[in-house]
């Protein structure tokens, strides 16, 4: 007995993968650098161009190199970012890369990196961003624009730079 068998094989795209660290925290005005075992990076077996988007709301990211990438949107040191280059260069943009919470800003953000490949396969990733206050020193603004008093430090102002300014009384209450 003979019989003939007929199979059929489709071949599916496998989805780029995503390798990001966990929660991060940093101090308000300080870059907190994605590296060593916190690195992001992107894999894809098809090992095809990648296009990543990279998004904080509170700041910008930064990228360690640029050399290869095509970019959409931004150009490196961006509050949103977009670039397509291979795999292996993606990942070299993306060995030292640094978050940077806008000027003063403290409070949460998070990192979204989205990665798609040529065959439409996307992954979503994120790295919450916890960024702490820090104690500003005092800030005297004077006529003649801001100046700052640093720790155990004196500044003599003269009259005619300081304007004078209160709060309303209904702020006392």
């Amino acid at each position: 007995l003979q019989t003939n068998l007929t199979v059929t094989i489709t071949v599916t795209n496998p989805w780029p993968v995503n390798a990001v660290p966990g929660a991060q925290t940093v101090a308000e005005d300080t870059k907190l650098f994605l590296n060593g075992t916190n690195t992001v990076s992107v894999s894809d077996l098809d090992d095809d161009v990648l296009t990543v988007t990279l998004t904080v709301t509170n700041g910008t990211v930064g990228l360690s190199q640029t050399n290869g990438l095509t970019f959409t949107t931004g150009n490196g040191t961006n509050a949103t970012q977009t670039f397509s280059a291979l795999q292996s260069v993606v990942n070299a943009a993306l060995t030292n890369l640094y978050y940077l919470g806008s000027t003063n800003y403290n409070g949460n953000d998070t990192l979204v990196l989205v990665t798609t490949d040529q065959q439409g396969g996307t992954v979503t990733s994120t790295v919450p961003i916890t960024v702490t206050a820090v104690n500003d020193p005092p800030v005297v603004v004077t006529n003649g624009g801001p100046g700052s008093i640093g720790d155990r430090k004196s500044t003599r102002l003269n009259s005619s730079h300081v304007s004078e300014s209160r709060m309303p009384s209904s702020a006392l209450k």
